[in-house]
């Protein structure tokens, strides 16, 4: 009886695990394949050493988890933290695995399942691209390529304390950052594999010192002119009025010599 006993447990443990195993496979089966997102936001988050590369991806409302979706990111870049945004405490945000599904020269394709939350996020350290425009602006250019159709695509970075957003460049308050405040440009109706851009332009206090040093630099060369000038002008009266003064001398001699004669 014991003996029995002992097979009927092992068979139902096997046929336990089997249940549970086909209720797993089946579970992966049915998520949802997502191809168009709600909203994907690329952002570089703080500056310098310390900038922060994130991809948010929201999922449509009435997406049923678990859902998978793929994202891109940038050939070369390792993802950092992956994981879904429950919107409470970071700390309670669950990791999630991802898979490499294909390499491309400049964005590399993966996928995610995502089974607590609609939002997908993706942390990676880069720093944006940015350039001078002249003396008193800067320009940071940003550019993505969706995995998926999205609903809408914001491109955005964080920009200096101290610096004052350009608004005609379009870009809107996203909320602060690391130190700054950070600025994105929404676009709307984006399709997969479609690259999208966005130059956010501010005015940096560095640009404004700048443009100061050079008004300082040009009000100091105006004045070496003027001062050479002004010496030219005396060694050139010196040079006219020692050669009067030498076309004197000998009439005065001349004049001497004919009283003596007389």
């Amino acid at each position: 009886m014991r003996t029995r006993t002992l097979k009927a447990d092992i068979m139902a443990t096997i046929l336990l695990a089997c249940v549970i195993f086909a209720l797993s496979v089946g579970s992966a089966m049915a998520a949802t394949n997502v191809t168009t997102a709600k909203n994907i936001t690329y952002a570089y988050v703080g500056s310098g050493t310390d900038s922060t590369l994130i991809l948010t991806v929201v999922l449509p409302d009435d997406t049923k988890l678990p859902a998978t979706v793929r994202f891109n990111y940038p050939t070369g870049l390792t993802p950092g933290w992956t994981g879904e945004v429950l919107g409470g405490a970071t700390t309670s945000d669950p990791t999630i695995t991802t898979t490499k599904i294909k390499d491309g020269s400049t964005w590399t394709t993966y996928e995610a399942t995502l089974t607590k939350s609609k939002t997908l996020q993706v942390e990676g350290s880069a720093e944006v691209d940015t350039a001078n425009m002249g003396t008193t602006n800067a320009v940071a250019s940003i550019q993505y390529r969706p995995a998926t159709d999205a609903a809408e695509v914001v491109l955005g970075t964080e920009i200096p304390k101290t610096a004052t957003i350009d608004k005609s460049s379009g870009a809107t308050d996203l909320g602060a950052g690391k130190a700054g405040e950070m600025y994105g440009i929404p676009q709307n109706d984006v399709k997969a594999n479609k690259d999208v851009t966005a130059q956010i332009v501010y005015k940096t206090s560095a640009a404004a010192t700048t443009s100061q040093t050079g008004a300082k630099k040009s009000n100091t060369a105006l004045t070496v002119v003027v001062v050479a000038l002004a010496l030219a002008i005396i060694a050139l009266m010196v040079v006219l009025l020692s050669k009067r003064m030498g076309s004197q001398v000998p009439v005065s001699r001349k004049s001497g010599s004919s009283k003596s004669k007389k």
